[in-house]
């Protein structure tokens, strides 16, 4: 047994130094730099630009934004203390998930080679950074990558402790470490602060944890005493966001923007992390797009009937041995492996779904899912070292190799577009045109689409009148007013304003004030996808 866990009967000695070791850092810094070349782009889609207007804010303002927003507010304190130091600087936002990446890839150097094997260790790592799902939350302004980190060391700990306990079950008699269990119920707690979705996954841990206590007569007392102070400690430690999620949850109940669209959502969960709406190519104003779409979905299914093909080749190979020594390692191998991480996923998706049912309100989805990413890639880095079949192996390896590139190349290409700032800086020269025009007295931008918050996040021009405003939009302020008597503002109005959003929508607000559209022009955005349409209104 590995000091640093329970490792399996089959893996292979991990070594504490020496070849092996140096190439599996060598492949987490190789990543580690290929993510920092990427992450240096400065363009935003609309939850990135919350992000960013979230970060500006002080702990007591977020935590208040937060409470009227839908997730909780750890990562926002996190990015705010990344403000402190930088300021206001995008690429260095992005490198903090860059980094949650990377923490999680070296999972595999200091967890997961102890437990699997070097092998797995080192598979685990480098697929960390090829996962299309996984590269794309690495390069995003959100909290799923440090969300991913959180739960793998709850898995991790939660896997050790379950392993364990079911050799313990069979007559051995080694204690169960105190900072095991204090680093599940750690993670446990951080991942329910990054995330409800992490508060889920940490669940289903706890949850497998306990039926192995309650399955174990050996110090069955003991554990389940231990289960539960740690338990309870976690949420302790979480009892002052209680009320907020209660109110939250109140709040989606009566409405909330996901919807589930039948059968497309199971394809999205099945195919999960290979192929998901935000890493399946162009977007659909950029030239190829349905062509590209198609090949990422072929690639991403034929690697996950693979995948089912590997676990296949484990169940068999596990009921190939003899009855006594199969029957041990079936336990270990197939329920206590692959099946505890798989049922994290699983299980974080049924919990979503009855959640769902209960709230009346669809709050499943497949972005979410990344919760579960990183026990999603141990198993298909479990299942690449012990399947039997190098053509099926090499198959794999490829096509995921394939699917990383064509991510990457998708990526860069979306990101790193001149397009972007072209309606950025466009917005900028309008505005110093209308301010001429109207002899330096106030000009007004309005809006309704949440999209020009890109705008009010790139600092170009004016700041926006948002004519929708909510409370959990203050993370947008300055550059975007929420200003409940926005209405106001118009009242005795001369010259021209500007409105962003649908010509139509420009139209229908000018006649309700009494103004007229005089000019509009458009620019397509391609990293967020969306059209910037510059209305210019007369009064």
């Amino acid at each position: 047994m590995s000091s640093g866990g329970v490792q399996l009967p089959e893996a292979k000695s991990t070594g504490a130094a020496g070849r092996w070791g140096r190439i599996h850092l060598g492949i987490v810094a190789a990543g580690a730099l290929l993510l920092a070349l990427m992450a240096n782009y400065d363009a935003l889609w609309f939850d990135e630009a919350y992000s960013v207007g979230m970060a500006a804010h002080s702990f007591e303002e977020i935590w208040t934004i937060g409470a009227a927003d839908v997730h909780p507010v750890l990562y926002y304190w996190m990015l705010h203390c990344v403000y402190l130091v930088f300021g206001q600087n995008i690429v260095v936002y992005r490198l903090v998930s860059v980094a949650g990446a990377v923490a999680l890839a070296m999972l595999g150097y200091t967890h997961v080679r102890k437990d699997f094997g070097p092998t797995v260790g080192m598979l685990f790592s480098a697929l960390v950074f090829l996962v299309p799902w996984s590269m794309h939350v690495a390069l995003q302004i959100r909290m799923y990558a440090w969300l991913m980190v959180a739960v793998m060391v709850a898995a991790i700990y939660g896997w050790r402790l379950t392993a364990q306990l079911l050799r313990n079950g069979r007559g051995n008699s080694a204690p169960l470490p105190l900072s095991w269990w204090a680093l599940l119920a750690l993670a446990s707690a951080v991942a329910a602060y990054l995330h409800y979705y992490g508060a889920i996954a940490a669940f289903c841990i706890q949850l497998m944890v306990l039926v192995a206590v309650a399955r174990q007569p050996q110090d069955r007392k003991r554990n389940l005493a231990r289960w539960l102070l740690f338990a309870a400690a976690a949420v302790v430690s979480y009892a002052p966001w209680l009320l907020v999620a209660a109110s939250q949850a109140a709040t989606v109940s009566g409405g909330f923007w996901i919807a589930f669209n039948y059968p497309g959502a199971f394809a999205e969960l099945a195919l999960f992390p290979f192929n998901a709406p935000e890493v399946t190519g162009f977007p659909s104003a950029m030239p190829f797009s349905s062509e590209i779409n198609r090949l990422f979905a072929v690639l991403a299914l034929l690697i996950v009937l693979i995948e089912l093909g590997y676990l296949y080749g484990i169940g068999r190979a596990t009921g190939s041995a003899s009855d006594a020594a199969g029957g041990a390692r079936k336990r270990e191998l197939v329920l206590v492996g692959p099946l505890f991480f798989l049922a994290i996923y699983a299980g974080t998706a049924l919990v979503a779904a009855v959640a769902s049912l209960l709230l009346d309100q669809p709050v499943i989805y497949y972005r979410y899912m990344a919760v579960a990413l990183g026990p999603i890639i141990l198993v298909m880095a479990w299942a690449f070292e012990k399947v039997k079949g190098r053509l099926l192996r090499v198959a794999g390896i490829l096509m995921t190799v394939l699917l990383a590139s064509l991510t990457a190349g998708c990526l860069l290409v979306c990101a790193c577009s001149p397009e972007n700032p072209q309606g950025l800086v466009a917005y900028g020269a309008l505005c110093q045109e209308l301010q001429a025009e109207n002899g330096g007295n106030e000009t007004l931008v309005f809006s309704d689409d949440l999209a020009a918050s890109i705008i009010s996040a790139s600092g170009e021009g004016l700041p926006i009148v948002y004519i929708d405003p909510q409370e959990a939009y203050r993370a947008l302020e300055p550059g975007m007013i929420m200003d409940f008597s926005w209405p106001q503002l118009l009242d005795g109005y001369g010259g021209k304003a500007l409105f962003v959003g649908a010509p139509e929508t420009a139209a229908a607000f000018a006649e309700r004030f009494g103004g007229e559209v005089v000019s509009s022009e458009s620019f397509f955005h391609p990293y967020s996808d969306n059209w910037f349409i510059y209305s210019v209104i007369a009064f």
